[in-house]
C-alpha cells in the first residue's frame, strides 16, 4: 500500500514539474512573440547607426515610429516578427527553466518559513503547557500548605485539655 503512495507521489511530483517547464516556456515564448517588434527595431536601430553615413541618413528611419513604418515598407507587417522563431527556440527553454526554479525555490522558502513559524508555534504552546503545570503545581503546593495551616488552627481542643500535654493543671499526680 505504502509503495503505491509513493508510486502516486512521485508521478504527482513529475506532473507538476512537467506542467511548470511546459507553462514556463510558453509564458515566455508568448512574451518574447509579443514584444519582437520592438527588439526587431532595437537591432535595426543599433546596426545601422553603426553602418550609416550622414549621405544615407535620410534613408534610414530617425524615430520609433519612422522605423516601424521603414521595416512594413521593406518587407510587409510580417517583417516585423522577422528572427522572432530564433529567439523563440532560446527563450522557450530558458523560460521554463526560470519559471521552474522560481516555483521550486519559492516552494523550499515558504516551507521553511511555514517549518519555523510551526515551530515557534509548538515552543510558545510549550511554554504555555509548561507555565500551566508550573503554575498548578504551585497552586496545589499552596492549597496543601493552607490545608495544613487550616488543620493546625482546627486541631481539637480536647488534645490540650484532656492531660496528655505540657502545663501544670490537673492531672493525676499534680497537686
Amino acid at each position: 500500500m505504502s509503495t503505491n503512495n509513493h508510486d502516486s507521489d512521485e508521478e504527482n511530483r513529475t506532473a507538476e514539474a512537467a506542467k511548470q517547464l511546459l507553462c514556463g516556456g510558453i509564458a515566455g515564448s508568448v512574451a518574447k512573440t509579443v514584444t519582437a517588434p520592438f527588439s526587431r527595431l532595437t537591432i535595426l536601430f543599433q546596426v545601422h547607426s553603426m553602418v550609416t553615413t550622414k549621405s544615407n541618413r535620410p534613408k534610414y528611419a530617425m524615430n520609433i515610429k519612422g522605423g516601424f513604418t521603414k521595416i512594413i515598407e521593406r518587407g510587409g507587417f510580417t517583417a516585423l516578427w522577422k528572427g522572432n522563431m530564433t529567439s523563440v527556440l532560446h527563450r522557450f527553454p530558458y523560460s521554463a527553466i526560470n519559471f521552474y526554479v522560481y516555483e521550486n525555490t519559492l516552494d523550499v522558502l515558504v516551507g521553511m518559513q511555514r517549518s519555523r513559524r510551526e515551530t515557534t508555534e509548538t515552543l510558545g504552546g510549550l511554554k504555555r503547557r509548561i507555565s500551566l503545570s508550573v503554575s498548578q503545581e504551585e497552586r496545589e503546593a499552596q492549597l496543601k500548605r493552607e490545608k495544613k495551616a487550616n488543620d493546625d488552627d482546627n486541631m481539637p481542643i480536647h488534645k490540650f485539655v484532656a492531660g496528655g500535654g505540657g502545663g501544670g493543671g490537673g492531672g493525676k499526680g499534680g497537686g
